[in-house]
């Protein structure tokens, strides 16, 4: 099983109890902090907090402005690589309650 970006935000929303959503083509005109960058499949992603929904915001790096970049990272951030053993073991670990068990 191939983990998709779809994936990887369900899993991530179910780790921190923060709901991840995917902004493909970044439309989200919000403002908020980089916390960290996710690497899945060959693409780089990076993670940020929407201060207005208060959730985590999802957006393929390349769809960030240079500008904007600079404005929203402050010190370097941690990655997180998320590869198909790694996913294995996040769902392991941050099972919701609803999966059996």
């Amino acid at each position: 099983m191939q983990t998709t970006i779809y994936s990887a935000m369900a899993m991530l929303t179910s780790a921190t109890s923060i709901k991840h959503i995917l902004d493909d083509d970044a439309e989200e005109l919000s403002c908020g902090q980089v916390h960290y960058a996710l690497a899945l499949g060959g693409q780089l992603f990076l993670v940020w907090d929407d201060m207005d929904s208060g959730s985590m915001i999802v957006t393929p790096i390349e769809r960030w402005n240079l500008d904007n970049l600079m404005e929203a990272i402050d010190d370097p951030i941690p990655m997180l690589s998320l590869t198909e053993t790694a996913a294995r073991t996040l769902v392991t670990f941050a099972k919701p309650d609803w999966v059996a068990h």
